[in-house]
């Protein structure tokens, strides 16, 4: 457990340096090496050092990727949804983008939560990628998204006919359009975790354009459904939030997250919606005893001016009035 939390701290002090470079990373990495003489099944540290060399743009982190899921295929009950999903990236990133459709499937099955920005608590997602943001990282992230995105829409725009004559004809519309849209929504929970930690309300625009794309060229994805909610948010546009709930909860049901959030908001809206009737009782009963008072007063001075005693058939009269 010692070497654990030291390669943490490590990591940690790496990421709020900002300098994302090969002798930077390499202590860490190290730290992690040497966590796994101790312990080899530790897809956690395996996991955590593919990431650091997919950062620094090491080719060797799809393998570090790999061991750990060769690790899964001895320990059945280990779960991998974050390595799958971080394998996902690098293949994204290679262009291999049926690798990453299924890698993101898979992660997706293991745990719907995976690629939410708030995983929820019943979640074994523990996702760490934009943990402790620079600019640095989120420029990482930005060439990432921008290389992939540009081919992709490239790939989407060319017609048939060339398509059956290239090799990326191999690739369907389909999964062109997860893949895209799993990369908008990674960038998407890198601007929106920057703008966290460092205030800066430009890169909360950033994150709710990506989820908006992202959930526009893959309309069946919940997630970015899920994570453009809690930016509108932060945004103060609480007017989409709603419906942004009910989609996410109407493509993943079983979503506890889903579920609790979409609960969350109307009782919201049920509290707000008793405040207002609450207020509207209120209002009625106060004018109700300003009418009467009104009645009562005009009542007087009807019978002083005929000079009648408020007895007989004035009593008649008020009653009609107050009524």
């Amino acid at each position: 457990m010692a070497q654990w939390y030291l390669a943490k701290a490590y990591e940690t002090e790496f990421r709020r340096r900002d300098e994302i470079s090969s002798e930077r990373a390499r202590s860490v990495i190290d730290e992690y090496e040497n966590l796994l003489r101790i312990n080899y099944g530790n897809i956690t540290a395996l996991s955590a050092q593919g990431y650091l060399l997919w950062l620094i743009k090491d080719p060797r982190a799809k393998i570090k990727f790999e061991e750990g899921r060769e690790i899964k295929a001895i320990a059945r009950e280990t779960f991998i949804g974050e390595l799958n999903y971080r394998l996902a990236r690098t293949a994204a990133e290679n262009k291999k983008y049926n690798e990453c459709y299924d890698l993101y499937i898979e992660a997706k099955a293991a745990d719907p939560a995976v690629g939410a920005f708030y995983p929820g608590e019943n979640s074994r997602i523990n996702m760490t990628d934009y943990d402790d943001i620079g600019p640095d990282m989120l420029r990482r992230f930005q060439e990432y998204k921008e290389n992939v995105e540009h081919d992709i829409k490239d790939l989407l725009h060319r017609s048939v006919a060339e398509a059956q004559n290239s090799e990326e004809s191999k690739f369907s519309e389909k999964t062109l359009r997860v893949v895209l849209g799993f990369v908008l929504n990674d960038y998407g929970n890198a601007c929106l975790r920057y703008f966290h930690w460092h205030g800066d309300h430009e890169c909360l625009g950033r994150a709710i354009r990506a989820y908006e794309e992202a959930k526009e060229v893959n309309s069946e994805d919940a997630v970015p459904w899920f994570n453009v909610q809690n930016a509108y948010g932060w945004d103060q546009q609480l007017d989409k939030v709603a419906g942004c709930y009910e989609r996410a909860r109407e493509l993943a049901p079983t979503w506890s997250s889903v579920a609790i959030a979409a609960a969350k908001e109307n009782v919201t809206k049920t509290m707000a919606e008793i405040q207002r009737n609450d207020y509207a009782l209120s209002f009625a009963k106060e004018r109700r005893l300003q009418l009467k008072k009104l009645n009562w007063l005009t009542l007087r001075r009807t019978c002083t001016q005929r000079s009648l005693s408020p007895r007989g058939q004035s009593a008649k009269l008020a009653l009609h009035l107050v009524l």
